[in-house]
């Protein structure tokens, strides 16, 4: 791969079909490029404990589309039901790196749209939940955006 053409690369995503986070499984890095499928809590779990996604940014959106993706596998006949399925999620998932901030925050906000759409039952707390993690990634590239836009008015042209 020539690095000149690569104009962007995706290390975190939510599949088309959002059943599925798909990552760069950054253990295999630099040697080998390779997008894995994350599923089921287990999975989820084990890619953010073994660092095969990195970074706190990317460990927060990984985590964020993670929670709404095994959210959608929950079976549940009530609002309550589905909330108290979705914490024992949550939390089995900030246990792989409980001291990370960007994961228990991203967790906590994605939560958080589910129960303020509690009323509204589990549906709408599915699609705030996608809408939240969505917003997550969507802020991370603003700021990495913002970051480089900045680093370039430091760059002298040689």
């Amino acid at each position: 791969m020539n690095i000149n053409e690569v104009v962007n690369c995706e290390n975190v995503r939510l599949s088309e079909d959002g059943k599925s986070v798909i990552i760069i499984d950054q253990t295999l890095l630099p040697n080998e490029l390779k997008y894995i499928s994350l599923s089921t809590p287990e999975e989820l779990y084990d890619a953010i404990y073994e660092l095969k996604v990195r970074g706190a940014p990317a460990i927060g959106i990984c985590a964020g589309y993670g929670l709404y993706v095994m959210a959608g596998s929950i079976a549940a006949e009530s609002s309550d039901g589905f909330l108290e399925k979705l914490r024992t999620i949550k939390d089995y998932i900030n246990s792989a790196r409980p001291t990370a901030v960007n994961l228990s925050h991203a967790l906590n906000r994605v939560e958080k749209a589910a129960c303020d759409k509690k009323d509204k039952g589990i549906e709408a707390m599915l699609t705030a939940m996608k809408a939240e993690s969505t917003a997550i990634h969507n802020e991370d590239i603003a700021m990495c955006r913002a970051i480089s836009e900045y680093g370039l008015t430091l760059v002298k042209d040689p």
